[in-house]
């Protein structure tokens, strides 16, 4: 190998004594020496990157691009078009219907007994009466179809001498004594008898502290009447 060719020796030009090329003062005499910038680092030129591999990424770029743009036009295209209606039709809107509270029937069960046979149905009567947009209906025997009075919530037939009635009235609950189950929301109070009379009443609720009540005195001998009553009852 080629060997490095040797540094030039420095001199002080005063005293001629050799120097250092980094010092700034002559050891020997003291002069000050001119200071010799020596390269130390060579600057670096710039490194120059071959262009074609960018070129190559943005022709990539523009393709990719392409693609999407096709693809995306291809899937627009398929999807159905809607056409908007000129003119559209507003549909009216249906009034609520009012609620009816259905009818209720009063069925009497054998746990409460009604002796003997049924009265014919040519003998009975209907009455209807309305509260509050509802209506009470009850069949009652030819014999007390007499009205003995009216009042708010209240209406009451019988015989002409008025010991023996039918009385329905709207109450808001029933009393304890009510426990006879004889249907659908409807109970009775067992049947009671004096000497001369049969009497019990029966409760059907239609709405939340809603009742009616339903009073009944017929004669001892006609106690098959209170069943003919109580299953006549309508609340519609």
């Amino acid at each position: 190998m080629a060997e490095k060719a040797a540094s030039p020796r420095l001199t002080c030009p005063q005293c001629g004594e050799t120097v250092l090329p980094e010092d700034k003062f002559c050891f020997h005499c003291g002069r000050r020496l001119k200071v010799r910038q020596t390269p130390s680092v060579q600057e670096s030129k710039p490194r120059h990157f071959p262009q074609w591999p960018l070129a190559l990424v943005g022709i990539l770029a523009l393709v990719l691009a392409g693609y999407v743009v096709h693809h995306e036009s291809s899937t627009l295209a398929r999807l159905p078009k809607r056409v908007a209606s000129p003119n559209p039709i507003s549909v009216p809107k249906r009034a609520p219907h009012a609620k009816v509270p259905p009818s209720l029937h009063p069925v009497v069960t054998t746990t409460t007994t009604y002796p003997g046979s049924m009265p014919s149905s040519a003998s009975w009567t209907p009455e209807v009466e309305s509260y509050q947009n509802v209506q009470f209906e009850v069949r009652l025997p030819a014999a007390m179809h007499n009205a003995l009075g009216a009042s708010a919530g209240s209406w009451s037939w019988g015989t002409t001498n008025g010991l023996d009635r039918v009385t329905l009235s709207v109450v808001s609950a029933k009393p304890s004594s009510a426990t006879v189950n004889l249907g659908p929301n409807t109970y009775g109070t067992s049947i009671t008898q004096t000497a001369s009379t049969a009497s019990q009443n029966l409760f059907v609720t239609w709405a939340p502290h809603k009742w009616l009540e339903v009073s009944m005195t017929v004669p001892k001998g006609h106690v098959n009447w209170l069943g003919g009553i109580a299953t006549s009852v309508r609340i519609s």
